[in-house]
């Protein structure tokens, strides 16, 4: 399947698996985006469930005049490093394995299964970041259940956290103080998109972990996982 954009000489090719498919383009005008089929013969098919696009606005970096230029805010980036590789050593395991998982993400990429070990602790991935004192920032993961059953996440420094159910997306108790605010949605086949907005010390240190039974995070553990698409710091 291409999903082509004439006007920009923009095209890219998507593999016949099931699958959310994204392009990314710059328009410099309205324009026409084609989706064409391209198989071994004319009697090629693939199935749709929808196709949509959307706009995502920002704020021009550049201007016509030698004038002071005004302040500028950029929109939001990741605060963290390989976000889509949680085996990579910038992310630190505490009493837990992480290795690729069969189940692929909700893009059809690689995903990741956490594991807790045997250690009466807690048990989590995490990765340090540094902010202004008082900045308000935004832990975004993207997970499905393994046999654990909870996600939570939770910020040392700042003293902040939340758990989640990853069964049904539930919002659950808080860890420490509370948070901001915490968010679900859900992704289809199982993931979700689980986020935890708070105000930040002078550093920030996201740890994402699973638990049992969504209230204690320190356990012995017993070979129980999670899925992990993704996590970012925003």
């Amino acid at each position: 399947v291409y999903w082509n954009n004439p006007g920009l000489t923009a095209q890219l090719a998507f593999a016949s698996t099931l699958g959310l498919r994204s392009m990314y383009i710059v328009a410099a005008a309205t324009g026409v985006c084609d989706v064409a089929i391209v198989g071994p013969g004319a009697s090629a098919t693939a199935t749709f469930d929808n196709i949509s696009v959307k706009e995502y606005t920002g704020t021009h970096l550049t201007q016509a005049t030698t004038a002071n230029k005004p302040l500028v805010r950029r929109g939001a980036y990741n605060l963290l490093t390989y976000s889509n590789d949680l085996t990579n050593a910038a992310w630190t395991k505490a009493n837990a394995t992480v290795n690729t998982s069969a189940v692929l993400s909700p893009d059809g990429s690689t995903s990741f299964t956490i594991t807790d070990d045997a250690t009466a602790s807690d048990h989590k991935v995490r990765q340090v970041a540094t902010v202004a004192t008082g900045t308000a920032v935004t832990c975004a993961v993207i997970a499905k259940d393994g046999t654990a059953g909870y996600l939570w996440v939770y910020d040392g420094y700042a003293n902040v956290g939340r758990n989640f159910q990853l069964s049904d997306g539930g919002i659950l108790g808080i860890i420490g103080g509370t948070p901001t605010s915490s968010t679900y949605a859900d992704l289809g086949n199982g993931w979700g998109l689980y986020t935890m907005a708070y105000t930040a010390s002078t550093t920030t240190r996201p740890d994402i972990g699973l638990s049992q039974d969504g209230v204690n995070l320190n356990y012995s553990g017993s070979g129980k996982t999670i899925i992990v698409d993704s996590a970012g710091l925003f």
